[in-house]
C-alpha cells in the first residue's frame, strides 16, 4: 500500500502531538497539560527545558491569533515555552514571533517511511549487538545516551514501560552505544526519537543499525505501517539512505534571555 504525501504529513503531525502528550502524562508535572487553539495545540509537559512545553502549530492554516493564545496558556502556568512552527505556516508569522522575542533553534526536517515492511530489505543483515525491548532496558539505554538526572526524570522508566513506547540499544565492547526509542501513535504509526551514539561509536555504522532495531521493534509490537521522524540536518543524509523521504520541516523557537526577563517583570506588574 502507498501513501501519498497527506496522508504521511498528517501521521507525523500527530505522532508529534501524541509523543508531547505522552511525555507529559508519564512526567506528571502538576503544570502539565493540553489545551487547543484553533487549530494550534498547547502541551507544557512541565520541565524547565522549554522544549518540552509546546505550542505546537504545524498546520498551514494556524493563526497567529492562536499561537499568541496558546503561549500566554503555558506561560501562565510559570513556564517557559517553545513553538513548534511548521514549514507550511505563514513565515509573516515566524517573523512576528522573533519580534517579540522568540528566537529559532533548531531547524528539523520531518521525514517519513511507508510501508515499513517493504522498507527492511534495505536493513540488510547486522551482526551488530543489538537489543529491543521496553523497561528491563532503561539502564543500557540511559547509558547508551549518556542520559543525565534531567534526562532520566524525562524519558523515565515509566515511560519507557508504557505499552506505546519501545527502546532499542547496540553495544560496542559488551559496553552500550547508541540508542533510539520508537513510539506509537494512532493509525499504526511509528515515531522515531532520541537516536543517539557516543562519540567513541561514531561512523560504524551504530545509528542506522539502532534506527532500524527501533523500527522493526515497533513493526512487530504494533504491526505499524509508517514510521516518521524528525532529522537534524547532520542526520538527513543518513535517513534518506534508509529510504525516508523529506515532507516537511518545523521551526523550534524559544524566547531568549532577555526576552524571558522583559515578560517576567511584565507578569509581576500585571
Amino acid at each position: 500500500m502507498e501513501f501519498n504525501r497527506a496522508d504521511l504529513e498528517r501521521a507525523a503531525a500527530d505522532n508529534h502531538l501524541q509523543a508531547m502528550a505522552l511525555l507529559g502524562r508519564h512526567y506528571a508535572d502538576p503544570r502539565a497539560g493540553r489545551r487547543r487553539f484553533g487549530l494550534v495545540e498547547a502541551i507544557p509537559v512541565g520541565h524547565e527545558v522549554p522544549f518540552y512545553n509546546a505550542v505546537v502549530a504545524l498546520d498551514r492554516a494556524a493563526t497567529q491569533t492562536d499561537i499568541l493564545a496558546a503561549i500566554d496558556w503555558v506561560e501562565s502556568h510559570g513556564l517557559a515555552a517553545s513553538v513548534h512552527l511548521g514549514g507550511e505556516v505563514d513565515s509573516a508569522i515566524g517573523r512576528d514571533l522573533e519580534r517579540r522575542g522568540l528566537q529559532v533553534g533548531d531547524r528539523m526536517t520531518v521525514m517519513a517511511l511507508g510501508p515499513i515492511r517493504e522498507s527492511f530489505d534495505q536493513a540488510g543483515p547486522s551482526n551488530r549487538a543489538l537489543r529491543i525491548g521496553r523497561s528491563e532496558l532503561a539502564e543500557a539505554w540511559f547509558a547508551a545516551l549518556e542520559g543525565g538526572d534531567g534526562f532520566r526524570r524525562m524519558f523515565s522508566t515509566k515511560l519507557i514501560a508504557d505499552p506505546r513506547v519501545r527502546i532499542a540499544v547496540a553495544d560496542l565492547d559488551d559496553e552500550p552505544v547508541a540508542g533510539a526509542m520508537a513510539i506509537r501513535s494512532d493509525g499504526g504509526v511509528l515515531g522515531v526519537y532520541a537516536v543517539f551514539t557516543k562519540d567513541r561509536a561514531r561512523r560504524k555504522g551504530l545509528g542506522r543499525a539502532v534506527t532500524w532495531a527501533a523500527i522493526r521493534s515497533g513493526f512487530e509490537a504494533w504491526g505499524s505501517r509508517i514510521a516518521v521522524l524528525e532529522a537534524t540536518p547532520m542526520g538527513v543524509p543518513l535517513y534518506l539512505s534508509m529510504g525516508f523521504s523529506e515532507i516537511g520541516s518545523v521551526a523550534i523557537l524559544t524566547r531568549t534571555a532577555a526576552s524571558r526577563v522583559d515578560r517576567a517583570a511584565t507578569t509581576r506588574k500585571g
